[in-house]
């Protein structure tokens, strides 16, 4: 085994719906930070130069300290894009996004220096707490990592009705995840939903044939568990309850989480998921989309601050 230092350009994608050819905008983050991530010390540097570099990377070969450094440069770019993103006040004029350059890697065995200085300007702080804190929560990898992945492909430069509909796989998780964390009550309770199965069972057995029976005794079944409370009711007690987000912020205005804003949301994802929406309509979507990043990046913040504890 040989220890390597990698050096990756970073790149800082900026997108923004106000973007056009009369009308531009754009940040930049700064950031300069040391962590240690599975065992590799990396550094971040956002501002001025954007680069990640990690330092002692264990592998038996270049390529393979290429393939492991692939793994890193990756949750480093997830980590601080989040970092960057949650603290947005102004979402309205865009989401940034991080990736690193593969073409421009520099590949150096341990006992040779990067000799390139690091030289920034302020234009706005990453907290690095955070970031060290995001990386950490990313690396344990599962259904958690997979969330930041989420938030992260939503940030890409696609359709917003594509951003919105990779963001609400986040939602759909943790309606998933989180269920049992609010107040609900049945609608039946199961011994009744049993006996309605059978007697449906019984009235059929004469006239259909036995898939038509189980396949209405399924119907029937998933009545088992089935609430009072509707999907508005119980995604907005989570949202409210268990992560306590009651505002979400889309940098032009500032708009309470409750019932109906929480179904304007669902009634939009049926839309996509349905397949009902069409180019007519992609505008409705940058709104929307804004404002579920905002939900997104505040259930990331309560995740990476431990104030909730990921199912």
């Amino acid at each position: 085994m040989r220890s390597y230092d990698i050096e990756a350009p970073v790149i800082i994608e900026f997108v923004s719906p106000l973007d056009r050819h009369d009308f531009s905008s754009d940040r930049t983050p700064n950031l300069c930070a040391s962590l240690t991530l599975d065992n590799v010390e990396c550094h971040v540097e956002l501002g001025e130069q954007n680069r990640f570099t990690l330092h002692g990377l264990e592998a038996s070969s270049e390529n393979d300290a290429f393939d492991s450094a692939s793994i890193l440069l990756n949750k480093l770019c997830i980590a601080a894009t989040v970092a960057s993103e949650v603290p947005n006040l102004n979402p309205h004029y865009g989401h940034l996004r991080l990736r690193w350059d593969a073409r421009c890697v520099r590949i150096t065995p341990g006992d040779y220096a990067i000799s390139d200085s690091f030289n920034t300007e302020t234009i706005y702080d990453v907290s690095v707490e955070f970031l060290t804190a995001t990386a950490e929560v990313i690396s344990r990898g599962g259904d958690v990592s997979f969330i930041f992945d989420a938030y992260y492909r939503a940030m890409g430069p696609q359709d917003p009705r594509t951003n919105y509909a990779v963001g609400f796989f986040v939602i759909e998780l943790i309606e998933s995840r989180f269920k049992s964390k609010i107040t609900t009550h049945l609608l039946l309770p199961d011994d009744l939903v049993c006996s309605i199965s059978d007697h449906a069972k019984t009235l059929l057995e004469s006239r259909c044939l036995q898939k038509s029976i189980n396949d209405v005794k399924s119907r029937i079944g998933k009545l088992k568990g089935a609430t009072i409370e509707n999907r508005v009711e119980k995604l907005t007690a989570i949202l409210r309850d268990v992560f306590q987000i009651t505002e979400v912020n889309t940098g032009v205005k500032k708009l309470q989480v409750e019932s109906k804003l929480v179904k304007r949301l669902i009634d939009a994802r049926n839309k996509l998921f349905h397949g009902s929406a069409t180019s007519a309509n992609a505008d409705d979507y940058r709104e929307l989309t804004l404002m579920l990043m905002s939900i997104i990046g505040q259930i990331l913040e309560a995740v990476v601050e431990g104030r909730v504890q990921w199912e």
